[in-house]
């Protein structure tokens, strides 16, 4: 039985167009569109069960290929290097429009900033990480140079929104081979502005301090792998979104650190993602279309912008 009406532009003029690994190809007269019925939304060929899983993979630290033999194994079959690539690029980017209204409502007293340095393409640079000693959730991340002062100011304005303190160990708990931190100073808003001070105690219990070493550890693995600032900046962001709402920690009794922060969503997986339209944010799909409406194919109200 073939589809009522085209993913794409609507239109109802549908026929058979072969088959692909046992399954019925359909195609549009109108604007050619070809597609299965697989579970595929929209704009995609695969199915969101795979898609999810190659992102959730990849967040976890597993490399490309490693990525597409797992989904192999698990699925039946291996997409390409090109595929995960884009997956990750644009779910990313989805993921962070759609839970940015998330925000925590029960973070604690103390944030540590974390300053751990990688190589992104042929440029070093440094990963600005503050997270809250409490719930681990990540209040910002971001890749930065040695003298980026906008990163400082953002990060105080936070701490003076939500009266926290924030901590600079004396060296990067990614290079720690213990399970203590030893805290230098502290950064302390104060009206407008702010003041350092000595800070005398360990911020974190030896157990959060271990799973934040790890986390950090394979972040920065994955932004090692990137060739462009650009692209850092995507996948740090896909990761922190991973590492915050959809990863269970143990040291906080199997919640996310979303959860332990207050933050109530909806969205619990990157499946949750995949199934969500990703058109309006993929600029290869957004492009085709553009196209497709030059030619009359594709009505007015059905294109999806990427402003």
């Amino acid at each position: 039985m073939a589809p009522r009406i085209c993913r794409q532009c609507d239109c109802g003029e549908m026929i058979r167009y072969g088959t692909r690994r046992g399954l019925q190809i359909w195609r549009c007269n109108r604007c050619g569109t070809r597609f299965t019925e697989n579970g595929a939304q929209p704009g995609r060929q695969v199915s969101p069960e795979p898609v999810g899983r190659a992102i959730r993979l990849f967040f976890e630290g597993n490399s490309i290929g490693r990525v597409r033999e797992r989904i192999g194994e698990i699925f039946g079959f291996a997409p390409s290097t090109a595929s995960v690539h884009r997956w990750v690029h644009d779910f990313s980017i989805l993921a962070q429009h759609e839970l940015k209204h998330a925000l925590p409502t029960q973070l604690g007293n103390e944030w540590l900033d974390e300053s751990t340095p990688v190589r992104c393409g042929s440029h070093e640079r440094r990963i600005r990480t503050v997270v809250d000693c409490e719930s681990m959730f990540i209040v910002a991340n971001q890749v930065t140079s040695d003298l980026d002062s906008g990163f400082r100011g953002d990060v105080l304005f936070a701490t003076t929104r939500y009266g926290a303190t924030v901590v600079t160990p004396k060296a990067p708990i990614s290079s720690s081979t213990g399970t203590s931190l030893k805290a230098g100073s502290a950064l302390v808003a104060e009206g407008n502005g702010s003041h350092t001070a000595d800070f005398g105690h360990e911020p974190l219990t030896p157990e959060i301090a271990v799973s934040l070493k790890e986390a950090i550890r394979s972040c920065c693995a994955i932004i090692r792998r990137t060739k462009s600032l650009r692209s850092a900046e995507v996948l740090l962001e896909g990761w922190t979104i991973h590492f915050n709402y959809f990863e269970r920690q143990k040291v906080l009794g199997g919640r996310s650190p979303a959860a332990a922060a207050g933050i109530q969503y909806e969205l619990n997986s990157w499946e949750d993602i995949a199934r969500l339209d990703v058109r309006p944010i993929s600029h290869r799909r957004s492009r085709r279309e553009v196209e497709q409406r030059k030619r009359g194919l594709i009505a007015e109200t059905n294109l999806f912008r990427t402003g």
